[in-house]
């Protein structure tokens, strides 16, 4: 099985690869741009530690602290509580992530 990645227009024309910020109702426009798909990665990671992972309070990184407002449980089905419509979006990910694993 020959998998590609990044092929979405919101990933080719936006540096988007993971969707962020799309909405049911009109994704591609809703979907943010980024200058690179670095600067998109590192903002969801740092989206996903301060509001999703960690309780209020925690500390993270650079001297940050957690907010917390969407945390339900710093596990994927956790985060899918408030973060995707898709009620099935954590086994997705888990899927994909087990496949990735697999051919390290």
């Amino acid at each position: 099985m020959r998998v590609i990645f990044g092929t979405s227009k919101i990933a080719l024309s936006k540096n988007n690869l993971f969707g962020y910020g799309a909405s049911d109702s009109d994704p591609y426009n809703n979907a943010k741009s980024f200058s690179t798909y670095a600067e998109g990665i590192d903002l969801l990671a740092r989206v996903l530690v301060k509001y999703y992972l960690n309780p209020a309070g925690t500390s993270i990184y650079g001297g940050e602290v957690a907010n917390g407002r969407y945390y339900n449980g710093s596990t994927l089905s956790g985060v899918n509580v408030k973060y995707a419509s898709d009620k099935n979006w954590a086994n997705g990910v888990y899927n994909w992530m087990s496949y990735l694993y697999e051919r390290i």
